[in-house]
């Protein structure tokens, strides 16, 4: 091979190596991330939000460890009989808001939600992901001693996802999930139910840390997510 040739030749390599580091030192973090951060995993921290009721319910998210994406709610019923348990979801539906505020302070107690810019917001219907049944703890052998104790009874809990109501919902919700709240951000999450609910039940606020990232907020983002469409909104 000529030397003027091999010359040329190690230039553009040199130049592609060049070009292509910032995208691969991008994918070397994220995958890093994603294997040894549990934070990092799809659902990662679920948030007890105290029970739900028919009509508007309104938590605040403040995540102070670090920041937040992949934003989701489930609504977890339990002590319900099976015919119940298999059915309530049906009918239920509302509206998920998501505010964005200045503190946690502004979201003051209330039954009306704070004058601040919405983030995000969807109509949503219960989606069941899991049914199972609950066995009470058999007695210990001292409550045999006076009477025999009653077969416990078995009852059922249910966790439903609280999915997009429609194609276009689903747009609203990707676009709220992709979303990354940075350490300490302070947001408002209103669940408007439109039908009653099981008293016994739990909403519950699911949240993934993101992963950490080289290129986000720069120019070369949106040619990474286009290089590696999988990476975009994490």
């Amino acid at each position: 091979m000529p030397p003027a040739l091999k010359f040329f030749l190690g230039l553009a390599l040199s130049v592609l190596l060049l070009l292509a580091a910032p995208f691969l030192l991008e994918r070397g973090l994220r995958a890093w991330d994603a294997r040894h951060d549990p934070y990092t995993l799809h659902g990662a921290v679920v948030m007890d939000a105290g029970p739900a009721r028919q009509g508007l319910n309104r938590r605040v998210l403040n995540e102070e460890r670090f920041g937040v994406t992949d934003l989701g709610l489930r609504l977890r019923a339990f002590g319900l009989p099976r015919e119940s348990a298999e059915s309530f979801a049906r009918p239920v539906r509302g509206r998920v808001r998501v505010l964005r505020l200045g503190g946690p302070s502004d979201a003051a107690p209330g039954p009306r939600p704070p004058d601040a810019p919405e983030m995000g917001a969807f109509a949503f219907r219960l989606d069941p992901i899991s049914l199972h049944a609950v066995v009470p703890d058999e007695p210990g052998p001292e409550a045999f001693a006076a009477r025999p104790a009653p077969t416990p009874a078995e009852s059922f809990e249910v966790l439903c996802e609280l999915a997009p109501a429609t194609p276009e919902d689903r747009v609203a919700a990707d676009a709220l999930r992709a979303l990354i709240l940075p350490a300490g951000a302070a947001c408002e999450i209103d669940v408007d139910l439109h039908a009653p609910i099981p008293i016994s039940n739990a909403l519950e606020v699911v949240y993934s840390k993101p992963l950490r990232s080289l290129l986000r907020g720069t120019a070369l983002q949106p040619l990474h997510e286009t290089l590696f469409p999988g990476d975009a909104g994490k």
